[in-house]
Order: C-alpha cells, then structure tokens, then sequence
C-alpha cells in the first residue's frame, strides 16, 4: 500500500499522457450516495471533457502482478471489478452518467 500511495500520481500522469486534447483527468473526493449515507468510496481519478464526466480511472500498483493478465490484456483481479461497480453507483446516483472505468496498473518487482 505505501508504494501504491507513493507511485499513483506518476500512474495518472502516465495515464494522462494518452488522454485527447479536451480530456482533462481530475483528482476526486470521498463521495456518497444520496439516498444511503453509509454507501460511500474515492475514485482515484475522473476524465472529463469541459464539464462533463466521461469515465473513471482507479489506478493500481502490484509487486509481481498477482492475479492480473499479460501485458495489453483487460485482465485484472475480480476485487477491483466490484470496487469500481461499487464506485459507479454511487457516481450514477450523484448524476454522473459514468459507463465505465479504466484500470491503470503499475506492476513491478521488489529489488
């Protein structure tokens, strides 16, 4: 978790990078549902162009890369999946009209 903390914002910059010119990626806070007070979470980061929200990005660190997929692929940990589900709830009941999230991971190894 402390290299998760101390890489993310290289991750986003990273990830920023390959945005088009009138996407902007933004930093966000804990947010919560509407109707149900206890349902909340932090989003790692949102895209947006002008005003509107786009999708989300949660941004991953891993040593070794357990239980992620090869290089290039859409595989990840089932954990995730649901953490951002759980997010895009939330952000739909806020009124974000969010379709989807990325999954921006860093895998490396110890030395």
């Amino acid at each position: 978790m402390e290299w998760g903390n101390r890489l993310e914002q290289s991750v986003a910059e990273r990830y920023a990078e390959g945005l088009a010119d009138d996407e902007e990626l933004r930093d966000t806070e804990m947010v919560q549902h509407p109707d149900y007070p206890m349902f909340l979470g932090t989003p790692d980061r949102l895209v947006y162009r002008g005003e509107e929200c786009l999708w989300g990005v949660e941004i991953k660190t891993s040593v070794h890369g357990k239980g992620w997929g090869a290089k290039g692929s859409s595989a990840y940990p089932d954990h995730y999946r649901y953490q951002v589900m759980w997010y895009m709830g939330i952000l739909r009941a806020l009124g974000l009209d969010i379709e989807f999230f990325d999954i921006a991971a860093f895998i490396y190894s110890k030395v």
